[in-house]
């Protein structure tokens, strides 16, 4: 077999300086695996075209090396719910094929359950699609589903009291909309896919954490996040000295500090970028040891 001209390592030193530019040094290998996956779906086994075919049908059957999968899944259009082709990854003919291929149940595992999330909100975009097509009523109270101004104009006309009801929808819309708004990091954001945009609920960060310090006013980015994140994992590590930080009263010189982070691994089991959460205890020798370990 001929040895391949490219290098194969992901975290040599030239992808290190990369990586870190881009925010992503603190990623293990197979979650970088996951991330180039989920971000280049070519770097997937080729989709079974026979089985993506009219009659659904591979005439190799388990025995074809590529995957017998639903390919518009695989691209995150899938307009069926539910699909007649598959949409499974892990059953035993595609785990198989991306077995073969390199890719692990637990990388596989990960990505299906980004594919799953991509397929749920892409068809809850084409029915929210279809609702607004369908005709308002006039007597619609105040919530979240406001018609737009020129809707609401053609229904109710301009001025007035409708006027007063339009400027009352639109701020209880926006008090309900900031209500609702979470400081947890948005891990489909740091994915790089996350379909709500601007409408997301959740913090939009390209890392899975995020450190932040009170002016008073508003909160605002600190500068070399990383170093900060890596000393606060270490609990050893009660304060950051030079730069003021002290993680046991969360303040940074006598302003409030605070970190953000992405939803738990234990809320959100499967998924790569989650936060988790490890808890120490102290000895009498004044060392940090984790819980359930010897």
């Amino acid at each position: 077999m001929r040895a391949c001209k490219y290098s194969h390592d992901i975290i040599n030193a030239e992808n290190k300086k990369v990586l870190k530019t881009h925010g992503l040094s603190g990623l293990d290998e197979n979650e970088l695996r996951v991330l180039l996956l989920q971000n280049d779906p070519f770097l997937l086994p080729d989709v079974c075209q026979f089985y993506n075919r009219k009659e659904g049908t591979c005439s190799h059957q388990n025995y074809c090396n590529k995957l017998h999968v639903c390919r518009h899944f695989l691209q995150g259009e899938c307009r069926f719910l539910p699909c007649k082709r598959s949409h499974n990854l892990l059953n035993t003919h595609s785990l198989r094929v991306l077995e073969t291929g390199g890719i692990d149940e637990s990388i596989a595992s990960n990505i299906q359950a980004i594919y799953n999330h991509k397929h749920v909100e892409f068809n809850k975009e084409l029915k929210k699609g279809k609702i607004l097509q369908l005709p308002v009523k006039a007597d619609a109270g105040p919530s979240s589903n406001v018609p737009s101004q020129r809707q609401h104009q053609l229904l109710t006309g301009t001025g007035g009291k409708d006027e007063d009801k339009k400027d009352y929808s639109s701020a209880k819309a926006s008090k309900d909309k900031k209500e609702d708004k979470s400081d947890e990091i948005c891990v489909f954001y740091v994915w790089k896919y996350c379909k709500h945009k601007d409408k997301c609920r959740f913090v939009h960060y390209h890392l899975p954490y995020r450190w932040q310090v009170y002016n008073g006013v508003t909160w605002n980015d600190l500068s070399m996040m990383e170093e900060i994140e890596k000393a606060y994992c270490d609990p050893q590590n009660s304060s950051i000295a030079d730069k003021k930080i002290n993680f046991q009263t969360m303040t940074c010189s006598s302003s409030s500090l605070r970190r953000l982070s992405t939803a738990s691994s234990v809320t959100k089991p499967g998924f790569v970028l989650t936060t988790q959460w490890i808890w120490y205890w102290k000895n009498d020798q004044g060392q940090w040891n984790e819980y359930g370990k010897q």
